[in-house]
C-alpha cells in the first residue's frame, strides 16, 4: 500500500464489504499525493458506513464525478440507488492525469463497460485530446509490430500465480 500513498498523485477511492460480520462495510475517500505523509491528512471527508451494499453476485453500476475539490458517487443496484460525496478541503486539486482501478487479490469481481468522459463546457480541447490518443495508439502498434504474439499460460489458481512472480532484487 505505501507504494500507492506515497508515489501517485492522485484521488483513491475505496469500499469494503463485510456482509455477515461484525465489521462495518465502508465508502471512503483519500487525496494521494507523492512523497507527502504517507496516510497522514489524505482523508476525503465524510467516510460512509453503510450496510448491504456490494453484496456478493449482486451487480453495481457506480458512477464517479470528479469536480474540483469533490467527488461525487452514485451506486445503483437491484435494491435502490445511493449518493455519496466526499470534499476535498485543503489539499491541492487535480487537474490531470491517469484513472485506474486497483482490485485486492482476494476479492472477486467482473468490470465492464467502464468510460471515462470530459464535460465539453471543460474547456479541454478535444481535438488535441483526440489527436494525442490517436498518437499514442500509433505509437504503441508500432512497438508490437512484427513481434509475435507470445500468449503465457492461463493460471487460474490465482496464490499459485502470485508464487511464481519474481520478487524484488531477483
Amino acid at each position: 500500500m505505501a507504494t500507492y500513498f506515497n508515489n501517485l498523485n492522485t484521488y483513491h477511492i475505496s469500499y469494503a464489504s463485510f456482509i455477515n460480520s461484525a465489521t462495518k462495510s465502508y465508502i471512503r475517500g483519500r487525496r494521494y499525493m507523492p512523497h507527502h505523509t504517507g496516510l497522514k491528512g489524505s482523508d476525503l471527508k465524510p467516510d460512509y458506513f453503510v450496510e448491504g451494499l456490494f453484496a456478493t453476485g449482486v451487480k453495481h453500476h457506480i458512477t464517479v464525478i470528479k469536480k474540483d475539490r469533490d467527488l461525487y458517487l452514485r451506486v445503483e443496484n437491484p435494491d435502490g440507488i445511493s449518493h455519496y460525496h466526499m470534499h476535498n478541503a485543503d489539499l491541492p486539486i487535480i487537474t490531470e492525469g491517469r484513472i485506474g482501478l486497483r482490485h485486492m487479490f482476494t476479492r472477486s469481481a467482473r468490470y465492464a463497460n467502464f468510460r471515462v468522459s470530459i464535460p465539453a463546457a471543460s474547456g479541454m480541447d478535444i481535438e488535441k485530446l483526440r489527436a494525442e490518443i490517436r498518437k499514442h495508439s500509433a505509437d504503441s502498434v508500432a512497438r508490437e509490430a512484427g513481434k509475435p504474439l507470445e500468449r503465457d499460460k492461463i493460471i487460474k489458481d490465482w496464490n499459485l500465480a502470485l508464487r511464481k512472480l519474481p520478487t524484488v532484487g531477483n
